[in-house]
């Protein structure tokens, strides 16, 4: 934008200003209105300029449409001629005549058909007054002759003209090449002109009756007059508006400018005047008043902006409040608000609590750092955000323990249901600096009852602290079960493996014992799973005679059991170091199969340590007579926590056999061992005594939740 007018004027304020300083407001005020109405003006001439181009343009894109149809027409009807004369190449002047006479009608544009079969032309319509058309040979006519090869070598519609044409006058001519088939291919016929009145094309197009300027070139920047077959060469230098009509036989630039010249009707002087009248009594005052209403949005903005920034830092303070920054899970305080307020999605709905606490998560936090817990924490809550469907929630309430909170109309079986899939889900390995680690997990359940329905809920979360108290008493996760192999003399009674495995062995049936029991322990899981036991795994032994059977891992991967739910006992009386060879084929596989490994009666005899490891065993089991003297030798105590250490150096589980008294299992909780066995605990037992007891324990973990 450029300020036309005026420029004395702006040097002589510009001079006043300098010189006058007292008045140096009214000045300023002054310039801006001179300002406002150069703008202004400049801006309304533009407008102006801009609104009479759009006119303009509409007008001429009216034209070359109209002007686009036409053509466009008349090349149809001479298209319709065309494809008659390729049906019947073989006609006649009479039958030309009458096929072109139905195809040209008064109306047309088109003013006659000339044929030219083999470049000659040979029928003619109209004949009156084309007489001197028919014999015409283009091939060596030098005015038509290129455009007429130019039809027959491209093979496309050509539009040529203005044209002379040998009977007199001008005309714009369209050629349309004809191709016939002989049987095999297309063979070129000839050519068929059709000649458009120009003066009626002009009219029904309405060039000549417009107040426009207009011409039209077959180039887009032509720089020659005979480049401009309408109007003149000079409209182009006009600034003029363009259009184009496009056509498959050519292209054709269209300029139009108003006859008068650009900006006659703009009344650009009135304007200048009202202008600047108005700018001298409002534009200074609508400044000042702009600088103050700036200056009010830029303070409104800041407060905006503060507010926006307190809102988002108490939500962000409210979610930290609520949330755990560690594993970003909802927290206690998060818990406590459900507890006080419970969001049903029903109002049948009742609440089932689940606590959590991490089994080995001292142990792995002792052996790899506080990183590495961290590393179990996230692991944990991922599991367990994983679990969470809707109206779920799954909550770090401190350490190592978590919440799960959900909603049933018949609580029961669902928190059962949860319960395993979250110990199930928890059992699961975490990798910490590329190495496995199991840490599984206890839980406690608790629910309300529909009949307690809206009652104190705070009571709730006491009992699931209970039920998690006895399932950490009762041992971690849910206590596996070790098949014992016995036999019911019919005169002594039952008899230890001690009194009949020599004998087994002796006789080569040692291995068909082990199949035996094998089947047996199996049978026995599938009905425990069955009666909703959940037993988490069962153990049996194997012996030397059984790992070398050469039919082992076909047997055992045809076993209907699922990965992580059989165990192979190996003695460490086996000797490792004479079937190393075998073991070092056969274990891998076993476990392959999903079936874990551990080592039996550890420290008895004179296995080496680097033996058992090599088969990277599940669990070490110490031998009872390891575990007796513990409560008195404080030796024995530090021989059992160095095989502990071992094991989770290794991340070996060990397990302590012959655990008689609870002051034993005490010692052995604060030793960090994994698991228990022994009387203190529970005895050996019948599969019918072991249904009863597991009964009675969840029977007894009901009431306590």
């Amino acid at each position: 934008m450029k300020f036309r007018r005026y420029p004395n004027l702006m040097r002589s304020l510009a001079r006043a200003v300098s010189q006058t300083g007292a008045f140096a407001p009214a000045i300023f005020a002054a310039i801006i209105a001179i300002i406002v109405v150069f703008v202004a003006t400049n801006w309304r001439l533009e407008r102006s300029l801009a609104d009479e181009r759009s006119i303009v343009a509409g007008e001429l894109a009216t034209v070359s449409s109209r002007l686009q149809t036409n053509l466009n027409s008349n090349v149809k009807l001479l298209q319709g001629l065309a494809a008659g004369i390729a049906v019947d190449p073989t006609m006649d002047q009479n039958r030309f005549s009458k096929l072109a006479a139905q195809i040209l009608q008064p109306d047309s544009q088109l003013r006659s058909f000339a044929a030219a079969p083999g470049m000659v032309v040979k029928w003619v319509y109209p004949e009156k007054g084309n007489e001197k058309a028919i014999g015409l040979d283009y091939r060596t006519n030098e005015k038509q002759r290129d455009s007429a090869m130019l039809a027959r070598n491209t093979h496309n519609i050509v539009l040529t003209g203005p044209v002379d044409l040998v009977q007199g006058g001008t005309a714009f001519v369209v050629r349309w090449p004809i191709y016939v088939t002989d049987g095999r291919s297309q063979v070129f016929w000839g050519l068929l002109s059709g000649l458009i009145d120009i003066p009626k094309l002009y009219r029904e197009s309405g060039l000549e009756s417009t107040d426009l300027e207009i011409a039209i070139s077959t180039v887009p920047e032509p720089d020659l007059p005979k480049n401009v077959f309408f109007g003149s060469l000079q409209t182009f230098s006009k600034k003029p508006v363009q259009a184009s009509v496009d056509m498959t036989y050519g292209r054709w630039t269209l300029v139009a400018a108003p006859k008068g010249g650009w900006g006659q009707n703009s009344q650009i002087g009135i304007f200048e005047f009202y202008a600047s009248l108005l700018s001298l009594c409002v534009v200074a005052p609508i400044i000042w008043v702009g600088f103050l209403t700036k200056s009010r949005q830029r303070t409104i903005e800041k407060l905006r902006l503060h507010k926006k920034k307190l809102v988002r830092a108490r939500q962000r303070l409210e979610y930290l409040s609520l949330h755990d920054a560690l594993t970003g899970l909802p927290n206690r305080r998060f818990v406590d608000q459900i507890i006080s307020q419970p969001p049903r999605p029903d109002p049948e709905d009742c609440l089932i609590l689940i606590h959590i606490d991490l089994d080995r998560f001292k142990e792995i936090n002792d052996t790899k750092g506080h990183a590495g817990g961290d590393t179990v924490l996230q692991a944990t809550a991922s599991r367990l955000a994983g679990l969470a469907g809707p109206n779920e929630v799954a909550a770090r309430i401190g350490g190592d323990e978590f919440i799960f909170a959900s909603w049933s109309a018949n609580p029961e079986p669902k928190a059962k249901a949860l319960a395993s899939l979250i110990v199930d889900s928890l059992e699961q390995t975490i990798f910490i600096d590329g190495v496995e680690c199991a840490v599984g997990a206890s839980v406690g359940v608790a629910w309300e009852t529909p009949q307690a329905r809206g009652r104190d809920l705070g009571q709730l979360l006491l009992n699931a602290d209970l039920a998690l108290y006895e399932a950490k008493k009762s041992g971690r996760g849910r206590a596996g079960v070790e098949a014992l192999a016995r036999w019911d003399h019919p005169k002594k009674g039952l008899l230890g493996p001690n009194k009949f495995l020599d004998v087994a062995e002796r006789l080569g049936r040692s291995g068909d014992m082990d199949r035996l029991i094998l089947q047996k322990a199996l049978f026995e899981l599938t009905r425990w799973d069955s009666l909703g036991m959940q037993i988490p795994r069962v153990s049996v032994n194997i012996s030397a005679r059984r790992l070398a059977q050469a039919n082992l891992l076909a047997e055992l991967s045809e076993l209907p059991v699922a990965r992580g739910r059989l165990c192979f006992e190996l003695l460490e009386t086996i000797s490792f170091d004479h079937l190393q060879p075998v073991l070092n084929e056969i274990i891998p596989a076993v476990k392959e199969l999903g079936i874990e490994i551990e080592i039996d009666d550890f420290v008895t005899e004179h296995a080496s340590i680097v033996s058992l490891l090599r088969f990277e065993p599940r669990r070490l089991k110490i031998d009872r007579e390891i575990i007796k003297p513990i409560i008195a030798s404080p030796s024995q105590r530090r021989l059992v926590s160095s095989i502990i250490e071992i094991g989770r150096s290794q991340n070996i589980d060990i397990v302590a056999e012959g655990v008689e008294t609870m002051e034993h299992a005490k010692i052995l909780k604060d030793l960090g061992c994994h698991l228990l066995q022994g009387y203190a605990l529970a005895r050996p037992m019948t599969s019918e005594q072991l249904i009863e007891f597991c009964r009675a324990k969840d029977e007894g973990l009901t009431e306590a939740g």
